[in-house]
């Protein structure tokens, strides 16, 4: 708050101001500075004059209206004397504590409503009252001290290309300078003594890699130094290497899984190519009948997939599904069955089942089992349909069934054939996914059963490193 200089009671002092001829002397209000030194808000009284801020806390400064604060000097001669608040930042707080200026409502600062914000460390603002009333309008020096170890580089001045800040020797004390290379050379006076006679340059080999030294490397150096050799990285092939972090493969390993299991790798094992074959599909069965030749249809094969796989891909194991072929038919109108589900090393590589063969009971032809579909892998080979049957309602010609789908890795088991009175049962499949043959009846009312096809198979082969 204002300071009672004359301890009258009153925060203010009048003053005998001589005006000139005209106007002789008048007696005009004088408030001393106003000291905030409280955080929080404060309002300006309307004889406000010089406002130093002294605290280490957030200010807010309301001012007085414009109106009042003109008028309290209104009954005073006009004067050409300027009237104005002063605010400073008078404790060098600004900075960090930031002094908010927020105008009486309804009222601008510079044409804005908004209130004014006094950031910077010793800032002084200065309002003017406008004529109509509607305000203030400021002048700031906005002029912040700078704080020690403030500065960055990039707010010095620019410098030239190969020069250094400093003061060239014998120059005394005063402003740095942008020294060349050959001043700082002069101003460092570094002799040959301080460099001595000089240092070797040592060598260290590798069993594979070797250095050879050459020229003055003895006495090379200001402080001795030696080079280890020593291998990192992957050697190219073109350089001779494998390009690999693993090494070369020096040896294969084949695991092979005839039923369920897990696929562990073996110790060294690089990368490898995971192999499924898929389950074949049995053959149908006859319903037989006297004059009559009836032959059924062959179970598909199983489908082929081949993945090419690393050791990241396999981890720690994979688990391997071999299923069953399915079974052929039961002795009369009954289908071959499908392969029992499909053959897989995890979900890298999958083989699919062939299908079952269908029946013959005079009105189904026997149609052959359809082969596999396509499956997962880098290379994948869909199933081969098992061979058609056969009907004749005469017993003059030999009844010949449908032969099995071909395995992946051999051929196709061979149908069966009759021309005399009796019945042949179909072969099973021959290898794995090998789809079995169809059966036959000759003029003869006995029933045959199909036959069953192969099981699947996996097999992994490893490329070792050990």
């Amino acid at each position: 708050m204002a300071n009672d200089l004359d301890q009258s009671g009153n925060s203010y002092q009048d003053v005998d101001v001589y005006l000139g001829p005209s106007l002789g002397w008048t007696t005009v209000r004088v408030r001393p500075e106003t000291l905030v030194t409280v955080g929080g808000s404060t309002t300006l009284l309307p004889d406000a004059s010089v406002v130093l801020v002294n605290v280490a806390a957030t200010v807010t400064l309301n001012l007085p209206n414009v109106a009042t604060w003109v008028k309290e000097i209104g009954a005073r001669p006009t004067t050409a004397f300027e009237r104005s608040i002063y605010i400073k930042d008078f404790g060098q707080n600004a900075g960090t504590f930031n002094i908010t200026v927020h105008p009486f409502a309804g009222q601008r600062i510079d044409g804005s409503l908004s209130d004014y914000v006094i950031n910077n460390t010793g800032q002084m603002l200065r309002l003017y009252a406008l004529n109509d009333f509607s305000g203030w309008y400021i002048e700031s020096n906005n002029q912040a001290t700078l704080v020690d170890g403030s500065v960055t580089n990039a707010k010095l001045a620019n410098m030239a290309a190969a020069t250094f800040k400093m003061r060239a020797l014998g120059a005394g004390t005063g402003p740095p300078i942008d020294g060349t290379p050959a001043q700082a050379k002069t101003a460092l006076a570094i002799t040959a003594a301080d460099i001595g006679s000089g240092a070797a340059l040592s060598k260290v080999d590798d069993t594979n890699v070797t250095m050879a030294l050459g020229g003055g490397f003895a006495a090379a150096l200001l402080s001795a130094s030696s080079l280890t050799m020593g291998w990192a990285g992957l050697l190219s092939k073109a350089r001779g290497g494998t390009n690999s972090a693993n090494g070369a493969a020096l040896k294969m390993n084949i695991q092979s899984f005839s039923a369920n299991g897990t696929y562990t790798p073996t110790a060294g094992m690089l990368f490898c190519l995971l192999v499924c074959v898929g389950p074949a599909g049995g053959s149908g069965g006859v319903l037989g009948a006297v004059g009559n030749a009836r032959a059924s249809g062959g179970g598909g094969s199983g489908g082929l997939s081949i993945k090419a796989a690393s050791a990241a891909d396999i981890g720690a194991s994979k688990a391997v599904t071999v299923p069953a072929g399915g079974n052929g038919g039961a002795a009369g109108a009954n289908d071959g069955a499908n392969g029992a589900g499909a053959t897989s090393i995890g979900a890298l590589c999958i083989a699919n089942p062939g299908s079952g063969g269908q029946n013959n009971n005079g009105s189904n032809l026997g149609v052959g089992g359809a082969g596999a579909s396509v499956g997962t892998g880098d290379i994948t080979w869909s199933g081969t349909d098992g061979g058609n049957g056969f009907t004749a309602s005469i017993t003059t010609v030999a009844a010949v069934a449908g032969f099995g789908g071909p395995a992946p890795f051999s051929g196709s088991v061979r149908g069966v054939a009759l021309n005399t009175n009796g019945t042949t049962q179909g072969f099973g499949g021959n290898s794995p996914g090998g789809g079995a043959s169809g059966s036959v009846s000759f003029n003869v009312a006995t029933n045959v059963a199909g036959s069953a096809g192969s099981n699947g198979l996996a097999f992994v082969i490893e490329f070792l490193s050990q």
